[in-house]
């Protein structure tokens, strides 16, 4: 017999044996694909299970129990593997076999620990590529942890990338719409964003806007989208308008990258710390003034507190504080009551209980329509005061003044700087020709490097007092138009914006020297205040106010 008979006799005759080795044997083949591996799909599921199929054939594995195939998925969540855990459990599968030991996953805790579950059923596993070698497979699984490490760390680095460009990866904001990955105006729906913003401005919080829009059949943003594959909201929520309301980018300007993921292992999402967010100003078409945004988030940074039956904006909410105990007091309008301000924990807690340390507190009410009518009379007021124009007048004219002196020492500092930087480049040119030796250039350096960081701290410090100035100056003169419109048209919210900061109520005995000194109040007013219960108006840029109970009383 010759060689070449003999070879193929032999193998025939081991073929033979393994399959009756092989032959009853419970087999389960598991494939897994996943984008992941390159972020692309390289191979069909279907040609892995092939593979499986064939070498199945080969070694005479005729009890093929189950064919598990995951396709686009991660091999970082191990979930997967249930059905397999629960076939094993119940004795249903004496071998495990894939392709190589990458689609059992890339984890190698988790890996290990699946093969240490295994082997206590005393299941095999086999890999189509290789023999399975037990002190060789924590090494790969090692190997296979780090690959997902790395993709997961080049796929950051191109979105990031992405973003910083102004890409838009995910998809558009309510009252935009796509195109060409960047953001247009679609006044289909931007009408209602500005509708959003005007309605909060007015003193309508979130659940009265959402009730008006859906009373008036205005589509939520799930359902304009009329996404197939996502659940859609029949009616608007608070949720949705809050969103809206402090969004960004009606502003034009794109803020991405707020939120990353824990870790490559985890689908969980962190907030990142905002200094680290990707904003571009002037991205897209706003489609809201940034005045009015920003006037905006100010009212919402008060928390305020709106009665949704009556649909009537609370004017005065998240500027009513409680002079006891400095809580927030409450809009309640009840039927057949008069709508009035209350002591927030007073609400939640009660009366003040006197075995319970620091527990609830007096309601110190105050009537919505009194309070209103005196603060109208209060601005009002001040607005026919010939001091108050000669008062505001006086202070503008005085951050003017300011702004120009500090905007010339800043021209004087950017000068020297533009001086010490040329000095330091002609001494490190003087240093390459030669020209000086190297204990001059490190003594010159030195001294000039000092010099260029100090100006540049002080040129720092002065831009912020001048932008401090333009801002002094910018509220001024908010703060006057706000005044003239309420002369014209009345109590408005956006104008109790900018003219208060707070109006705090005070029940009889409560108020002390300190609250005397803090808003300078005249002797008189304050014993009446102390004897009686009253007011104090804390206003922006002018003098505060103070009144009584009495005072309140006899213009209800």
């Amino acid at each position: 017999m010759s060689y070449i008979e003999q070879k193929n006799h032999t193998e025939v005759n081991n073929n033979v044996i393994i399959g009756e080795r092989n032959f009853g044997k419970r087999v389960l083949l598991y494939c897994r694909e996943s984008r992941d591996d390159n972020m692309e799909n390289y191979e069909r599921i279907e040609t892995q299970r092939d593979l499986l199929l064939g070498y199945c054939e080969r070694k005479g594995y005729t009890n093929i129990v189950n064919i598990i195939m995951h396709d686009n998925m991660t091999g970082t969540d191990f979930t997967r593997l249930n059905e397999i855990k629960g076939m094993i459990k119940n004795r249903e599968v004496d071998i495990i076999l894939m392709k190589d030991s990458s689609r059992l996953g890339r984890n190698q805790y988790e890996a290990l620990g699946f093969i240490q579950f295994i082997e206590e059923y005393e299941v095999e596993i086999e890999f189509y590529e290789r023999k399975y070698d037990a002190e060789l497979f924590p090494l790969e699984a090692y190997f296979h942890e780090r690959r997902v490490k790395d993709d997961s760390q080049k796929i950051r680095s191109t979105l990031r990338g992405k973003m910083e460009k102004g890409d838009l990866l995910i998809r558009a904001h309510y009252g935009y719409k796509k195109e060409d990955k960047k953001l247009i105006v679609d006044e289909n729906t931007a009408w209602v964003v500005k509708k959003i913003f005007e309605k909060y401005k007015q003193g309508y919080g979130y659940r009265a806007i959402a009730t008006m829009l859906t009373e008036e059949g205005i589509p939520t943003p799930s359902a304009y989208r009329n996404n197939s594959n996502r659940p859609q909201a029949s009616t608007w929520i608070a949720q949705h308008v809050n969103r809206i309301l402090k969004n960004e980018v009606y502003t034009g300007t794109m803020v991405s990258g707020k939120t990353e993921k824990v870790s490559y292992k985890s689908k969980k999402t962190k907030r990142k710390p905002e200094c680290e967010w990707i904003r571009i100003e002037n991205h897209h078409e706003a489609v809201i003034d940034k005045e009015t945004f920003e006037i905006v988030q100010g009212m919402i940074d008060k928390k305020q507190v709106f009665a949704p039956r009556s649909k009537k904006p609370a004017l005065l909410s998240g500027f009513m504080k409680c002079g006891r105990c400095g809580s927030a007091m409450y809009m309640i309008r009840k039927k057949g009551r008069l709508d009035a301000y209350v002591c927030g924990k007073n609400f939640k807690e009660g009366k003040i209980n006197e075995h319970i340390e620091d527990r609830g507190c007096t309601p110190h009410r105050v009537r919505e329509e009194v309070i209103n009518k005196a603060i109208n009379e209060h601005i009002k007021n001040m607005i026919s005061n010939p001091n108050y124009r000669v008062c505001f007048n006086s202070k503008l004219k005085d951050a003017r003044a300011k702004e120009i002196s500090q905007t010339s020492i800043l021209k004087k500092l950017q000068q020297n700087l533009s001086k010490y930087k040329g000095q330091y480049e002609q001494v490190y040119t003087d240093k390459l020709d030669g020209k000086i030796p190297d204990f001059i250039f490190e003594k010159k350096s030195k001294e000039l490097e000092n010099n260029i960081k100090i100006t540049e701290s002080q040129i720092d410090e002065i831009q912020s007092k001048i932008d401090h100035l333009n801002n002094v100056e910018t509220s001024i003169d908010k703060i006057d138009i706000a005044m003239k419109n309420i002369e014209e048209k009345g109590l408005c919210k956006e104008a109790i914006e900018l003219l208060l900061n707070k109006i705090i109520v005070f029940d009889k005995y409560e108020i002390d020297k300190e609250m005397k000194d803090l808003y300078n109040i005249e002797d008189s007013m304050f014993d009446e205040i102390y004897y009686n219960g009253g007011i104090v108006i804390d206003m922006r840029y002018n003098v505060q106010h103070a009144m009584s109970n009495r005072w309140l009383r006899n213009r209800s």
